[in-house]
Formats: C-alpha cells, structure tokens, sequence
C-alpha cells in the first residue's frame, strides 16, 4: 500500500545497504515523499518546502531545513541532528 501511495507522487527511485555484519536498510523516495527501514526502526519524511535555494522536510525524525545561499554551490542544514554542510 505504502508503494503504490508513492507511485501516485511521481518516479520512484530507491538504495539498499547491508553492512559487513549483516544489517540492511533501505529508502524509497517518490517526489517529495520518502519512507525508510533499517535497524533503527521506520522513517518517514515529505519534503514541504521545495525551492532552488530553501527546502524543509518534515518527518518520523524531526523537522529540517536547509538554504543555499544564491550563486553559491553549498548548502546549510539545521535539523535534530545538528549542523549539515552540503556540496
């Protein structure tokens, strides 16, 4: 159910990882929707906010958002995570 919800948001694109130990995880993004499984738990996010210079996600993990500064190729994050820079 949860894919053919994101199929409705636009082209899927998708990663798996597994660790050297044996753990996966993996993501599966649609548009401005995203869900996610590992061994954290579920995650879920919806990108609210979509410009060339201002995004804000809001999701499981919190809120974030993030500019790039006009003519710069970098990017400023602020989230639950902390400080994230960008290139």
């Amino acid at each position: 159910m949860v894919l053919t919800g994101l199929a409705a948001c636009g082209a899927p694109s998708g990663q798996v990882a597994v660790t050297p130990d044996g753990q996966a995880a993996g993501r599966v993004s649609s548009g401005n929707v995203t869900v996610a499984g590992g061994p954290s738990g579920p995650a879920a996010a919806v990108r609210v906010i979509d410009t060339a210079s201002t995004d804000v996600t809001v999701g499981t993990g919190g809120a974030t958002a993030s500019v790039a500064p006009r003519g710069l190729p970098v990017r400023v994050g602020l989230g639950r995570g902390g400080i994230r820079l960008g290139f």
